[in-house]
């Protein structure tokens, strides 16, 4: 069964990484957003060592919001990878016969 038409592999793959960057970037802005409420002088590089600030360590509502931050960029690496071994196979990843 063909999900979409018209497109090449290749643009298939960059569709699909655009979205994910484009979920990725709204979910880091939402999660720095409830970082600086609890801690406002913090920046978006200090997102990535959430630890050392004990605020964010303890607040659930921030936990939450960046464990969706990291299942999106999970998932992104999973899709990407899953449709350059497609790519590579020579297999068509529009369909969903695999």
């Amino acid at each position: 069964m063909l999900i979409l038409s018209g497109m090449t592999p290749q643009n298939l793959q960059s569709e699909i990484d655009r979205l994910f960057a484009e979920m990725i970037d709204l979910q880091e802005r939402k999660v720095l957003e409830i970082a600086r409420s609890v801690e406002p002088h913090l920046t978006r590089d200090d997102l990535w060592n959430a630890c050392n600030h004990p605020k964010l360590d303890t607040d659930p509502y921030f936990q939450y919001e960046d464990g969706h931050l990291a299942g999106l960029m999970a998932a992104r690496i999973a899709v990407a990878a899953w449709l350059k071994e497609k790519i590579k196979a020579g297999s068509d990843p529009k369909t969903t016969d695999s």
